[in-house]
């Protein structure tokens, strides 16, 4: 099919929002606002209805846009006039997004629908942990502007298997100019998955450490930590988790009343975390990047094992991920450096036996309502 194909691009076979149909012995494209055009014409409805009522002028036009998207599937007006919002009070995904449900070819998108509002007080934290990394002089140039909402609906795409705890606005586009972390979809993870993770593996007096504050945080504060990528995507994600861990203790000593403990709480959230996403599957970068830092930390003695539950010794996690970043920043070979340290352990597989064992969930399930579309 794809060479095939690739032979016609003026039937618009490749794009990420054509269905491919064969006809009479031959392959035709046919839009996603033709081929969904009911469906598109009911979302369309419900953004126009919105628009009319939300005091919003730049969102309304945003919104306005994407109906006729939806309708006409011409999305380059509706792209950048939500490209250009910056932390709106409320904000939606609607029509086709990303494409890594499509496991043929990867090049075709699906539907998904997100309402967003903005989280209150995100901005300025943003803001103080941006202008610490500014003085690391740590090039963010190319990462999208950062942003925190609660999902106040997912549907689709974004209801479908591991539910994400980010979008990329505008949906679907490479690079995406904003990325918006899902709050209380994070805090949800925390609740249902990292605390029986925690009873089943954390020490029993640090088992409290692990709470949805400190896992919304570090989402956001992995995602503020990107610098310019590398050529190694594995190396780069280790490097965003490290430099997000020492960056809440960071933010912690700006705060008038310091919570106690700041760092040894991440970690030891982010070490319940890391269960938590190698069960997706630790072949990807993001799982190898999760499996160096905890690896690291282990060898560091920052992270110990005993009786099958893990402890984190906190005076030794600051040199274990300053050591780390100094080590990633003089990477010579970064394929042998992700073989050697993005490894599961023995003690890591055996704790992953024991969630399994103790029907501990993989992610959280969200139950959804309908409406009728307006007339």
């Amino acid at each position: 099919l794809l060479s095939t194909a690739d032979l016609y691009p003026e039937l618009g076979l490749t794009s990420r929002t054509t269905l491919v149909r064969r006809e009479g012995g031959r392959l035709t494209g046919v839009p996603y606002h033709q081929a969904f055009a009911e469906a598109h014409r009911a979302a369309a409805g419900h953004l126009r209805a919105a628009a009319g009522i939300v005091p919003d002028t730049t969102l309304a036009r945003s919104w306005r846009l994407r109906a006729d998207a939806l309708e006409d599937g011409r999305d380059t007006a509706a792209d950048s006039a939500q490209a250009d919002l910056e932390a709106p009070a409320l904000d939606v995904i609607a029509g086709p997004a990303e494409t890594f449900e499509d496991g043929f070819t990867g090049r075709k998108a699906a539907h998904a629908g997100v309402v967003m509002v903005r989280a209150q007080g995100w901005p300025e934290r943003l803001a103080r942990a941006d202008s610490l990394l500014a003085a690391d002089s740590l090039d963010t140039s190319s990462r999208p502007r950062i942003e925190v909402a609660d999902a106040a609906a997912l549907a689709g795409q974004a209801n479908a298997g591991p539910k994400p705890l980010s979008v990329d606005l505008p949906a679907g586009s490479s690079p995406p100019v904003r990325r918006v972390v899902l709050r209380n979809v994070a805090a949800a993870k925390a609740a249902r998955v990292l605390d029986p993770i925690a009873d089943a593996l954390i020490a029993p007096d640090q088992r409290d450490l692990v709470t949805a504050e400190a896992f919304v945080a570090h989402v956001v504060w992995h995602e503020l930590a990107h610098a310019a990528p590398t050529s190694n995507a594995t190396l780069d994600e280790a490097a965003a988790d490290a430099r997000a861990l020492l960056l809440s203790t960071r933010l912690a000593a700006l705060e008038a009343d310091p919570p106690p403990a700041a760092l040894e709480a991440a970690t030891v959230t982010y070490v319940a975390s890391v269960f938590r996403a190698v069960r997706f599957g630790a072949a990807g970068p993001r799982g190898r990047a999760h499996l160096i830092v905890f690896n690291r930390l282990r060898d560091a003695g920052a992270l110990e094992v005993a009786g099958g539950t893990w402890r984190v010794e906190a005076e030794r996690v600051a040199p274990a991920l300053t050591a780390l970043l100094s080590a990633l920043e003089g990477v010579d070979d970064a394929g042998a450096f992700v073989q050697r340290f993005g490894r599961t352990s023995d003690a890591l597989v055996a704790g992953l036996d024991r969630l399994d064992a103790a029907g501990v969930p993989a992610d959280v399930v969200f139950e959804t309502s309908r409406t009728p579309a307006p007339r």
